[in-house]
């Protein structure tokens, strides 16, 4: 409802970038949906590439999309320690359908086994990493992306 009301009073207010508006007022109840919740990957951490207490989104208006920008993120895996930072921009809504392009700037890469010479070598180097698309789907309160691998990713609300 709120999306609604400051669409209704720039519309009054403002006639200049009026396609813009319209194209929101078409896609806003699921761009609404999107940006109003805060989500979880697969019902247990918080979502990176979507709303969520990791990010800030906002709307950006001209290209009837929400960019999102993460707080340093710390996370283990097998091979390394990382910190990085995710940029995400959510768009392209159609009906219950939209895209995310989303890429993290890796700050710190620590191997976590060096003294083990049969370990894998860190595939990951600070820095941008090159975007990467998901197409994603939106039903009831659970989001589901694919990747380009072609595995699933299911977000639900927190």
């Amino acid at each position: 409802m709120g999306i609604r009301f400051a669409l209704r009073t720039l519309l009054v207010s403002s006639m200049a970038g009026i396609g813009v508006l319209l194209s929101f007022a078409a896609h806003g109840s699921s761009m609404n949906a999107v940006m109003s919740n805060q989500w979880a990957l697969d019902g247990s951490s918080s979502a990176e590439i979507l709303p969520s207490e990791l990010n800030n989104c906002k709307l950006h208006m001209k290209s009837n999309s929400l960019r999102c920008k993460s707080k340093r993120i710390e996370k283990e895996t097998m091979t390394a320690d990382l910190v990085y930072e995710m940029e995400a921009e959510i768009g392209n809504f159609k009906g219950k359908g939209f895209t995310i392009s989303h890429r993290r700037n890796f700050l710190v890469v620590i191997p976590t086994d060096m003294d083990n010479p049969d370990a894998k070598p860190v595939e990951i180097v600070e820095g941008w990493e090159a975007a990467q698309s998901v197409k994603c789907t939106m039903k009831d309160a659970v989001v589901n992306c694919k990747g380009p691998d072609g595995k699933n990713h299911l977000y639900s609300k927190k």
